[in-house]
């Protein structure tokens, strides 16, 4: 474990999108739908954290616990928060291993967002038929 390494991964993947919500606050109130999205996976998840890639588990894990408190906060201006968990999708930061899903396949496939979705509560995104891990709680 590298220290430089460990903040910068924190940076981008934890504190640059709440950084992001924050400027887009203003926007997302007076806009309709008011809806933002931010990628999470299974490495941010606590129950699940192995002995490894811990600067990439670490910074996941406080991006859904920032967007949880986003969307609990910002459910009183019925902006709803979310995270997307699209499973483990082949790119360049997995090479040389096997994803459910090409990079390209997800970005290709139309997301909905189900019936009855709200601000401060669960969302569920489907869509990536190959994908583990579809449901996210925010």
């Amino acid at each position: 474990m590298e220290a430089e390494g460990y903040m910068t991964t924190m940076r981008v993947n934890a504190l640059a999108p709440m950084l992001i919500a924050q400027t887009l606050y203003d926007n997302l109130r007076q806009s309709t739908p008011k809806k933002l999205v931010a990628i999470t996976g299974i490495m941010g998840s606590t129950s699940n954290a192995a002995g490894s890639k811990y600067a990439c588990r670490a910074s996941k894990a406080a991006l859904n616990n920032g967007m949880r408190g986003l969307s609990r906060a910002w459910a009183r201006d019925g902006i709803l928060v979310a995270l997307l968990n699209p499973g483990y999708v082949q790119t360049e930061m997995v090479k040389g291993q096997v994803g459910f899903i090409s990079a390209d396949e997800c970005a290709s496939v139309p997301y909905r967002w189900d019936r009855g979705a709200h601000a401060g509560h669960e969302w569920r995104f489907s869509g990536l038929s190959r994908c583990e891990d579809s449901l996210v709680n925010v």
